[in-house]
C-alpha cells in the first residue's frame, strides 16, 4: 500500500473489528484520583502501590527519584497513576507490539520530572509539600463580579 492508498478511516474499522466488544474499555483502567469515589479507593491504590513498588525494583530506582513516602505527594501520585496506566495498555493484547518500547522510552522520559517533583527531598524521611493558599472566596468574588477589561 503507497502512503496516497492510506486512509486511516479503514485502518480504524479494521482495528476495532478486531476487538473483543465484551473486552474492558482501556480508558476505563485510567484512574481520576479527583473523582475516585471511596469505595473504589483502596483497590485502586493497592494496584498502585504493587505496580510502583515492581518498577522501582524492576528498573533499580533510587528514592530521588521515587520516594518512599511517593504516596504523599499529590504530583508524584498523578504521575506514577499515568505511567501505570500507560505501561498496561502498552502491554494490551490489541498491541502490534509497538507498546512495551513506546513505554520505555516515556518511562525514561519520566523520570527525570519525577526527580524534579521529589526534588530529593525525602531521602532523609518525609517533607511535607508545601501547599499554595488561593485568594479567599470574598476576594474571588468582587473581582470575577466585574468584567476588567
Amino acid at each position: 500500500m503507497s502512503y496516497d492508498d492510506f486512509d486511516i478511516d479503514d485502518v480504524l474499522a479494521e482495528e476495532e473489528s478486531d476487538r473483543d466488544p465484551d473486552s474492558e474499555e482501556i480508558a476505563a483502567i485510567a484512574v481520576n484520583w479527583r473523582t475516585l469515589p471511596d469505595e473504589e479507593a483502596a483497590k485502586k491504590w493497592e494496584e498502585l502501590r504493587a505496580w510502583v513498588e515492581w518498577i522501582s525494583a524492576r528498573y533499580a530506582i533510587d528514592e530521588s527519584i521515587i520516594p518512599d513516602c511517593w504516596w504523599k505527594h499529590g504530583a508524584l501520585v498523578e504521575e506514577l497513576s499515568a505511567l501505570q496506566t500507560a505501561w498496561t495498555v502498552s502491554y494490551d493484547i490489541t498491541d502490534a507490539g509497538y507498546g512495551p518500547i513506546g513505554f520505555i522510552e516515556r518511562w525514561h522520559n519520566a523520570q527525570s520530572r519525577l526527580r524534579q517533583i521529589s526534588g530529593g527531598s525525602c531521602t532523609q524521611g518525609h517533607r511535607p509539600d508545601r501547599i499554595r493558599v488561593f485568594s479567599t472566596d470574598s476576594e474571588w468574588s468582587r473581582w470575577s463580579t466585574t468584567r476588567h477589561a
